[in-house]
């Protein structure tokens, strides 16, 4: 027994610290790939996804690309009543003209040449998806965000950026797979099936989409339930992918290891609580993390109550919780997967 948790404990402690802190810098010893980048402006499919799109139709020509090569579909202009999201999105990159399909949204802002750098990524014939960068219209991101960006800068470099988001990415047609009915994440989704069926993704550092509001803790935290639900379905789906295969490692390290997190801390804690008996510095350790766990819950209260702690502790505090809510929510989207799968497809449909 005693060596079984003892083999529990590390590994628990092991794949948090390979997935967050060792994988990225592993991604260095890859060979990257050098892409051809010139100027390539093809017709450009451009989906947006939400229920208010003037302002980005407005924004996408403002774009320093051909106009006439710019088409725009909007899910109000989806065919079908009643449909799921992903239904809806199928549809409309089967009525898309374009080479290049662009998905967006209606809460972001295009920088002027970000469809022309988008662009630019695809005049390499191995290049199937492109993913742009997401930040704040008031510069205010996260260690968190920052942290994020750069990981899938250094997955571009070797062609194998894990997922996307919606508010900015493209994919060249002929690499688009069907999603398939209840896909919850349908973006991951699709940047997962392009690497899986031989194409290269890759990150556009210098096209960006702002985002423009500021959404409140428990939408981001409602969120990030849904994000999780979708990624332990794609478990299953790209179940395959957890043998050795193309993409298999960027997939594993940078996802299906962040999934299991949620599990590591909960093994670390009981298992430490166990063993800390017998080893004292184990004990220490599980002293520690009830330690955090508290201080954690104190510093949730006192910002729901208006309180902000400043300066550097603030900062530490911030990204504490940030990793903690973002953990529970994952293990809250598996309950929900599990138990209440319909609820995802409600959610989209009212959340715009």
């Amino acid at each position: 027994m005693t060596v079984f948790l003892w083999i529990v404990l590390a590994v628990s402690l092991f794949e948090p610290v390979y997935t967050y802190v060792m994988y990225p810098f592993l991604l260095a010893g890859f060979r990257r790939k050098n892409y051809k980048k010139s100027e390539y402006m093809p017709k450009v499919s451009v989906i947006i996804l939400g229920h208010h799109p003037e302002a980005k139709i407005k924004n996408l020509y403002e774009q320093e690309y051909f106009l006439e090569n710019i088409s725009v579909q909007t899910e109000k202009t989806a065919n079908g009543t009643d449909l799921s999201k992903a239904e809806k999105i199928n549809n409309l990159i089967s009525d898309a003209q374009g080479e290049i399909i662009l998905f967006t949204d209606d809460k972001t802002r295009l920088d002027k040449e970000a469809l022309k750098k988008m662009a630019a990524n695809f005049s390499d014939s191995r290049v199937g998806s492109v993913c742009g960068q997401i930040r704040k219209e008031n510069g205010q991101e996260s260690a968190y965000w920052k942290y994020e960006n750069w990981v899938r800068e250094q997955e571009g470099k070797i062609g194998r950026v894990s997922g996307a988001n919606s508010f900015l990415f493209a994919i060249r047609k002929e690499a688009v797979s069907k999603i398939p009915q209840n896909t919850i994440n349908r973006n991951f989704f699709l940047s997962t099936a392009v690497i899986k069926s031989g194409w290269d993704a890759v990150f556009e550092r210098n096209a960006i989409a702002y985002e423009q509001s500021d959404n409140t803790s428990a939408e981001i935290f409602n969120k990030h339930v849904e994000e999780g639900a979708g990624y332990y379905q794609a478990l299953w789906i790209f179940r395959k992918m957890l043998l050795p295969s193309r993409g298999s490692f960027t997939y594993i390290s940078h996802r299906v290891m962040k999934w299991i997190v949620p599990f590591n801390m909960i093994a670390a804690f009981f298992s430490s609580a166990l063993l800390g008996s017998r080893y004292k510095w184990v004990h220490i350790l599980f002293l520690s993390q009830l330690a955090g766990y508290i201080i954690l819950g104190i510093y949730a209260k006192a910002r729901s109550c208006k309180k902000e702690i400043k300066g550097s502790i603030g900062k530490l505090l911030s990204l504490m919780q940030y990793f903690a809510a973002l953990n529970l929510s994952y293990l809250i989207g598996l309950g929900e997967l599990l138990f209440k799968r319909k609820k995802f497809d409600e959610y989209n449909q009212k959340k715009h």
